[in-house]
C-alpha cells in the first residue's frame, strides 16, 4: 500500500511538473502570439507610410513633377503591397498554426487536469485506506501485545509451577533414594534372616533327631527299668 502511494505521488508530482511546463509554454505562446501582432501591425503601418504619397504640408496633391514621380514608384508599391499580402498571408498561416498549437495545448491542459482529478482522487481513496489501515494494524498490534503480556503472565505462572513441580521431584527422588536404600538394607536383613532360619532349621532338625534318639534310649531305659523292677519283685 505504501509503494502504490509514493507511486501515484509520484505521477502526481510528474503531471504537476507537466502542467507547469505546459502553463510555461502557454505563455510563451501568448507573448510569441502578441509579438507576431504587434511585428504584423507596425509592418502594415510602415508599408502604408512608406507607400503612401508624399503631399504637401496642407494635405492638398502636389505638382505635376510629384505625380509623376508617384506614378514611377507605383508598381514598386504594387510590389510592395503584393509581398506584404504575401508576408500577411505567411503570418496568418503562422497565426493560425499558432492557434491550433495553443488549442491543442488547452485540449491537453484540460486531460492533464482531468487525469490530476482522477489522480488526486485516487491518492486521496489510497491515503484513506492506508489510514484504515493503519488504524486497523495499530489495534492489531494492541492485541497482539496484549496477548503477548497475557502470554508473558501465563508463562511465569507455568514457570513457577515448574518450579514447584521440580521441587517436589526433586522431593520425591530424594525419598526415593532413601527408600531404595532401605529396601537395600531391608533385603540384606532378610536374606541374612533366611541364612539364619536355614541355619536354625539344621540345627533344629539336628535337635530333633537328638530328641528321638533320646526318646528311644529312654524308652528303652524304662523297659529295662520295668523288667528289673519284675526280677526284683520276683525275687
Amino acid at each position: 500500500m505504501r509503494a502504490a502511494v509514493v507511486q501515484l505521488e509520484t505521477q502526481e508530482f510528474e503531471l504537476n511538473s507537466r502542467k507547469r511546463s505546459r502553463e510555461l509554454a502557454d505563455q510563451m505562446l501568448g507573448v510569441e502570439l502578441g509579438n507576431l501582432r504587434r511585428e504584423i501591425g507596425t509592418g502594415i503601418r510602415q508599408r502604408r507610410v512608406e507607400d503612401a504619397p508624399e503631399y504637401p504640408i496642407d494635405g492638398k496633391p502636389g505638382t505635376l513633377d510629384q505625380e509623376v514621380e508617384a506614378r514611377e514608384h507605383e508598381p514598386e508599391a504594387n510590389s510592395l503591397v503584393a509581398e506584404l499580402r504575401v508576408d500577411n498571408k505567411s503570418t496568418k498561416t503562422e497565426l493560425e498554426s499558432a492557434n491550433s498549437r495553443a488549442k491543442h495545448m488547452a485540449e491537453a491542459n484540460e486531460t492533464l487536469e482531468c487525469d490530476i482529478t482522477k489522480l488526486k482522487i485516487q491518492l486521496d481513496k489510497l491515503r484513506m485506506d492506508n489510514e484504515s489501515m493503519k488504524d486497523d494494524y495499530q489495534r492489531k498490534l494492541t492485541e497482539a501485545n496484549s496477548l503477548v503480556d497475557r502470554l508473558q503472565m501465563d508463562n511465569e505462572s507455568a514457570g513457577r509451577d515448574l518450579a514447584l513441580a521440580n521441587s517436589k521431584i526433586d522431593d520425591l527422588n530424594t525419598a526415593n533414594n532413601t527408600l531404595s536404600r532401605n529396601s537395600t538394607e531391608l533385603q540384606t536383613q532378610f536374606d541374612k534372616l533366611l541364612v539364619d532360619n536355614e541355619i536354625k532349621g539344621r540345627e533344629l532338625a539336628l535337635a530333633n533327631s537328638k530328641i528321638s534318639i533320646m526318646d528311644t534310649a529312654n524308652k528303652t531305659l524304662e523297659h529295662e527299668v520295668i523288667n528289673a523292677n519284675t526280677k526284683i519283685n520276683k525275687l
